[in-house]
């Protein structure tokens, strides 16, 4: 999902090239912080505690295996280097953060409504039958401070370099 994400956001900067910053700066807050969270629970995460080497694992091709590490990785760096590069830094404000939190919320919303009708969670954080109502929210807020602390970061990060 955060591959489409990325995809539709450099579709929006070509569009946007030279235009409207304030309004491709809300985009690139989310994009850096949710292919962030996907590299990283993608590689501290899945593949550890899958048993799942992404490279040299038996049960799978090497190609199959190689561009799914490299897309989790690769992604990640491509959106960082846009930003360190490309971007005009300075224009990040508190309520970007907020913004930040709608795809996660979104996808969390989304997820668990199908997941309801299918009885299928992509992730055990939204298995509601599991672990019912009250911790699945829990792991809502948790997600959701995660995004919005990653968002503070980009911002104090974004403001320090805006006044280089």
């Amino acid at each position: 999902m955060s591959n489409i994400l990325l995809f539709v956001f450099f579709l929006i900067s070509i569009l946007l090239y030279g235009k409207k910053e304030i309004l491709k700066s809300y985009f690139s807050m989310s994009i850096i912080i949710a292919i962030l969270i996907t590299c990283l629970v993608y590689n501290f995460v899945i593949v550890p505690f899958t048993e799942y080497d992404p490279v040299f694992s038996r049960n799978q091709s090497f190609a199959w295996n190689y561009r799914n590490s490299m897309t989790h990785l690769f992604s990640m760096i491509l959106v960082l280097a846009n930003y360190f590069i490309f971007e005009k830094k300075g224009n990040f404000k508190y309520l970007h953060i907020l913004v930040s939190t709608i795809f996660p919320l979104t996808y969390w919303l989304v997820f668990v409504s199908i997941g309801g009708l299918i009885n299928f969670y992509p992730y055990f954080f939204m298995d509601v039958p599991v672990l019912g109502w009250g911790m699945t929210l829990i792991w809502l807020v948790i997600l959701l401070s995660v995004f919005a602390f990653l968002g503070f970061l980009l911002f104090v990060t974004d403001r320090a370099m805006g006044k280089k």
